[in-house]
């Protein structure tokens, strides 16, 4: 799969106004926005998958839940900020 470039999604942030974060200690970068957040980690200059959640909406320890979803694409992560 061809993974977009770090580039790609701060060019993009930048175009639609949203301030990117980070990165913080374990190397990750989030955008928040409208009450929802995507965020992504870098490898070798490029971006696997970002985690597209609403702010709030945490994970549950005890059992698998995890909220949100991946998006592979960076259109599909900034589309996922955008006010429902």
């Amino acid at each position: 799969m061809n993974w977009p470039k770090q580039e790609t999604i701060l060019s993009q942030a930048k175009k639609r106004g949203y301030s990117v974060q980070g990165p913080n200690q374990n190397g990750q970068y989030w955008i928040e926005a409208n009450g929802r957040s995507v965020s992504w980690y870098v490898q070798c200059g490029k971006i696997p998958s970002m985690h597209c959640h609403r702010i709030g909406d945490d994970p549950d320890p005890m059992t698998d839940y995890s909220p949100g979803y991946f998006a592979h694409t960076v259109k599909a992560a900034m589309k996922s900020l955008e006010a429902a």
